[in-house]
């Protein structure tokens, strides 16, 4: 055993090395947990449309970006988590956002006939996938630095 740079090499392997590639498939369950919940919970049970879970999600996502810049690697895995669950609420979300009310328009033009807010949830879900995906950069930022 010596040590190198930092780490503590064992029969010429760096133990730094093993420790930081162990959360790359901690990361992936939670991107994939993410990716589940997305779809089941928030798409097809659509909750999404639920303006405090995604303002409860919002609040995580801050969370996260927190940890990542403070360096807790145990917290800032959240952030994959929720840039997973967020892509299909936007892939559905981002078919009606830009249509019309159907009384703002004429007949025979595409819009959105339902009578409940659709913008306020989307604007959400941008700001959260957003959120995520900055603190996804700063923990592969620290990943590549250590």
């Amino acid at each position: 055993m010596d040590i190198v740079q930092g780490g503590l090499s064992v029969y010429g392997v760096n133990t730094r090395q093993l420790a930081t590639g162990g959360s790359i498939p901690r990361l992936l369950l939670y991107g994939v947990a993410g990716g589940l919940v997305g779809f089941l919970f928030l798409g097809e049970f659509g909750l999404r449309t639920f303006v405090p879970l995604l303002i409860l999600l919002g609040l995580l996502a801050v969370w996260s970006l927190l940890a990542a810049l403070r360096g807790n690697a145990s917290s800032s895995p959240w952030a994959t988590f929720l840039f997973a669950a967020m892509i299909v609420p936007l892939m559905i979300d981002s078919r009606i956002v830009g249509l019309p009310r159907c009384g703002d328009v004429a007949a025979g033009v595409a819009c959105f006939a339902g009578s409940r807010d659709y913008q306020t949830p989307f604007l959400l879900e941008v700001v959260v996938l957003t959120i995520a995906a900055a603190a996804i950069a700063v923990q592969a930022r620290r990943i590549a630095i250590d």
